[in-house]
């Protein structure tokens, strides 16, 4: 009697072994977390990584990445790395383990270069003062890490630069003299466009010049 209950406690327990392998094909969670939080601030030109962990049925899974407007950002599909190439905003979809989440990237104007100063006036007294006429020096000043070039356009034909196309150096500046040349007798009101670029993005400013002409 005792053999047999013996057997039949040992045949109930495997039965409840077999039992639980109707479990054996089960899977571990799916999941997806965004490390990064949004929403994503860039200027035109700049770039940001979107940090994000996935996993598929217990597994590692790799995340995946697709910007939804391509104009205004772009991203690496794999790395995740996103770029604004315009002003604007969109969104980037994050895809793993089965399911996507969104994140926000706001695209703002690039930064590139302050401009000292922005008004220059002067005042010229005919056969008087000294042609072509110092009026004022331009300070351009680069507020990146990497060196980017600036062109410089006068709006009148009476004034002259010192230079109209400049290399600043990273996080330098460089200084460009203005002169008038005494080619118009009357007072007048022109600009400089100083307009700077990395490659990537532009930046542009206007200065001010005004005359007043004595006769």
């Amino acid at each position: 009697m005792r053999r047999h209950r013996t057997r039949l406690t040992a045949i109930v327990l495997l039965t409840a072994v077999m039992s639980g392998c109707d479990g054996c094909d089960e899977v571990g969670p799916s999941s997806l977390t965004v490390i990064t939080q949004g929403p994503i601030e860039l200027q035109v030109g700049q770039s940001s990584t979107i940090r994000a962990t996935a996993q598929s049925k217990g597994s590692i899974d790799l995340p995946s990445f697709l910007s939804n407007n391509t104009a205004v950002a772009t991203v690496d599909s794999l790395t995740g790395r996103v770029t604004c190439i315009a002003q604007g905003s969109t969104s980037i979809s994050i895809f793993g383990g089965g399911v996507s989440q969104t994140i926000t990237v706001n695209c703002t104007p690039a930064i590139l270069i302050d401009v000292t100063p922005t008004t220059v006036p002067f005042t010229h007294s005919v056969g008087i003062t000294a042609c072509p006429q110092p009026i004022g020096t331009l300070k351009i000043t680069n507020l990146t890490g990497a060196a980017i070039t600036a062109t410089l356009t006068p709006s009148n034909a009476a004034l002259t630069l010192g230079a109209t196309n400049v290399t600043v150096p990273a996080n330098g500046s460089v200084d460009v003299a203005v002169a008038f040349n005494c080619s118009v007798q009357s007072g007048f009101t022109a600009n400089i466009i100083i307009v700077a670029s990395n490659g990537v993005a532009t930046d542009s400013r206007t200065v001010a010049v005004t005359a007043n002409i004595n006769r």
